[in-house]
């Protein structure tokens, strides 16, 4: 019986093997589809290729996913997903319609859209005549938002050369695809104006019935989509000089008595390394408990409570906002942060140190729950010496409203 042990071990061996390869590598090619639209996807012959397409393939491949991509016009894209023709399409702005058969994955692209014109125009106008890429976003956004007198144009070049010659009042467009046009016709945007109008998320889409059959592929895919990088999370030039002017008018909040006094009533106290692990340790447990000893004390203290007065004073501009000690520990919060100890982090240690700037502001992140972009500024809090630091200041900042009102208290 030597055979069949044999037999048996070879089987074993197999099986395990099997079981070790990854789900998706034994289900059928993924039915990919996308649109047009450059510089995301572009077209050559059958070649369909972009920088969103190298985000789509880079995490595909991580996901052990092979897939087909087709290209096809907007409507019969969606509709395919729909139908079942196809399994996954990308890149589209949230919409409700799609997601009663689909599931939206986490941001493959953050676009900052601007108006573009010539001289002055009313944008609140719905009969403004505007020009439009046929198909894209804009073209979407602007026909569900009422604008009556839209000029649905092949290319942003020609767009853009109908707002110069004066034939429309303005044009609405993606700033990278704005900068692109503009350098294929030779065009200096300081000719133009530029007016912000909204950020747009594009995702992809999964249809459910798909999902039906891998549970765990979004999951996985959304992880490797954040390690293949999103684009539009780095801050461009003018969205770095309007935080960082934020970031000047907020410097009088480190003058104020309720945080001065606060912060030296928690810099007098003295914690060693293992306390601090072990308070961070106890805040992470009270989040999931209905006991919160350590975190209402913090989040009653009167520092907190000046802290939600600021928040309430300008409106949506702030997601968040909270003040640490030199040792990086919450001492002050609007809302119940992650952690308690944030001096591992980059928006404590980027400022704290003597040598180190007083500002430090992060790249934009997108927030899903609040479908807000948000950058963080950090403030490095000193003392009456300017010699000592005493703290940080951090403020989630919502980009948009920060880039729409450019006013703060």
């Amino acid at each position: 019986m030597a055979w069949l042990r044999v037999f048996n071990k070879i089987y074993l061996i197999g099986f395990v093997l099997v079981m070790l390869v990854p789900l998706n590598l034994v289900a059928e090619k993924l039915r990919v589809g996308t649109v047009i639209a450059e510089p995301y996807q572009m077209q050559v012959g059958t070649n369909i290729y972009g920088s969103v397409v190298e985000i789509v393939e880079c995490a595909m491949d991580r996901s052990y996913v092979d897939f087909d991509l087709i290209a096809l016009p907007w409507n019969r894209m969606i509709k395919h997903l729909e139908d079942g023709h196809l399994d996954f399409i990308f890149s589209l702005e949230r919409d409700v319609n799609i997601e009663s058969f689909a599931t939206h994955t986490i941001p493959l692209v953050l676009e900052k859209w601007f108006w573009v014109t010539s001289h002055e125009v009313d944008l609140n106008r719905r009969n403004l005549p505007i020009a439009v890429v046929l198909g894209s976003n804009q073209e979407k956004w602007l026909k569900s938002n009422q604008y009556v007198n839209v000029f649905s144009v092949s290319s942003t070049q020609s767009a853009l050369n109908m707002v110069r010659q004066g034939r429309v009042a303005t044009m609405l467009v993606d700033e990278l695809i704005l900068n692109k046009a503009a350098k294929d016709l030779g065009l200096k945007l300081s000719q133009v104006n530029q007016i912000f109008n909204r950020f747009s998320v594009l995702s992809a889409y999964v249809s459910k019935h798909y999902l039906e059959q891998l549970p765990n592929f979004l999951e996985t895919l959304n992880k490797n989509i954040i390690a293949c990088g999103p684009i539009g999370i780095e801050l461009d030039q003018q969205s770095q000089e309007v935080l960082a002017l934020l970031a000047e008018k907020l410097s009088y909040i480190q003058h104020d008595d309720i945080l001065m006094k606060a912060l030296k009533k928690a810099n007098a106290l003295v914690f060693s390394r293992t306390d601090i692990l072990s308070k961070d340790g106890q805040w992470l447990s009270e989040r999931r408990s209905e006991v919160k000893p350590l975190i209402t004390s913090v989040k009653d203290n009167l520092l907190s409570q000046y802290l939600l007065q600021l928040m309430s004073e300008n409106g949506d501009l702030f997601s968040e906002i909270f003040v640490t000690d030199k040792n990086g520990l919450v001492i002050g919060l609007s809302h119940v942060t992650s952690d308690f100890w944030q001096g591992d982090e980059k928006k404590f240690t980027q400022v704290f140190s003597i040598e180190s700037p007083d500002v430090f502001i992060n790249d934009i992140q997108y927030d899903e729950s609040s479908h807000a972009f948000i950058a963080q500024i950090s403030i490095v809090i000193k003392g009456s010496d300017s010699l000592k630091n005493m703290g940080v200041f951090v403020f989630g900042v919502n980009v948009e409203a920060a880039l729409r009102n450019q006013k703060f208290k």
